[in-house]
Order: C-alpha cells, then sequence, then structure tokens
C-alpha cells in the first residue's frame, strides 16, 4: 500500500488517537465507539477513501503496529472491537477488516489448549491477513 505521507500521516493519527480513546476506556465499554467513528470519517477525508478502503487501512496499520510491538494487545484489540461496532452500525464488513478484526478476536480467550491465544492465534491469523497488503507508507 503505497500512500502519500498526508495519508500515511493521517492514518497514524488515526492509530493514535484511537489508542487514547483504549486507554481512556478503563471499564471497557467502548464509550470511543462514536469517537472512532469520527477519526474514521476525518482519515476518510484526508485519504479520500471510501468507508470500506478506510477501515482495512485502517485495521492493517493496527495489525501491523501490534506484530511489530508498537500497539500493546489490549489497546489493539480495544480500537479493532471499536471498529467492529462501527463495521456493524454501518453495515459494511470488509474482508481484510473482519481478517484483522477476527485475529484480535482469537485472541481474547482461552481455546481450552492451555496455550497463550495471543501467540498461538492472533499473530498467525493477523500475518495471514495483511501479508502480502505492503506495508502503509
Amino acid at each position: 500500500m503505497t500512500d502519500s505521507p498526508v495519508v500515511a500521516g493521517a492514518r497514524s493519527e488515526f492509530v493514535t488517537a484511537a489508542r487514547r480513546l483504549a486507554q481512556a476506556d478503563e471499564d471497557g465499554r467502548h464509550i470511543g465507539d462514536r469517537a472512532v467513528l469520527e477519526l474514521l470519517q476525518e482519515y476518510m477525508q484526508t485519504s479520500g477513501d471510501s468507508l470500506d478502503a478506510a477501515l482495512d487501512s485502517v485495521s492493517v496499520e493496527v495489525g501491523q503496529l501490534f506484530v511489530s510491538g508498537g500497539i500493546k494487545y489490549e489497546d489493539a484489540d480495544w480500537v479493532m472491537n471499536a471498529l467492529w461496532i462501527v463495521m456493524t452500525q454501518q453495515r459494511t464488513i470488509p474482508d481484510l477488516a473482519y481478517a484483522v478484526f477476527n485475529a484480535f478476536d482469537q485472541g481474547e480467550f482461552d481455546h481450552g489448549d492451555g496455550i497463550d491465544p495471543v501467540e498461538t492465534y492472533t499473530i498467525p491469523l493477523l500475518h495471514a491477513a495483511i501479508d502480502g497488503h505492503g506495508e502503509p507508507a
């Protein structure tokens, strides 16, 4: 995914602002879902992306940041859960954004196999979803 520095910066700003919302949402009630939609709309204005393209783009950014150690699992998972609510409310679930959401979702619970679900499920599923999609510029 090759973007202009402005679009790449806007995507990075989205993730940074959404991560702040995650950190402020101590009780996990997703009080920031509406704010995440507003952040996504701001990103769309800058990027010119459709809603589906924006959801894919920011989801890949969240996944890549998590895999590279740039964001904690809990914050990335919160952002993806907020984006999931946006997707269901807007009645659009792009395949790539869904694959990234599902990867984080699989890390939320014990699968009964006694192993770390993030290491065993989330990370491999993220690689499967985002490898080949390029790195945001």
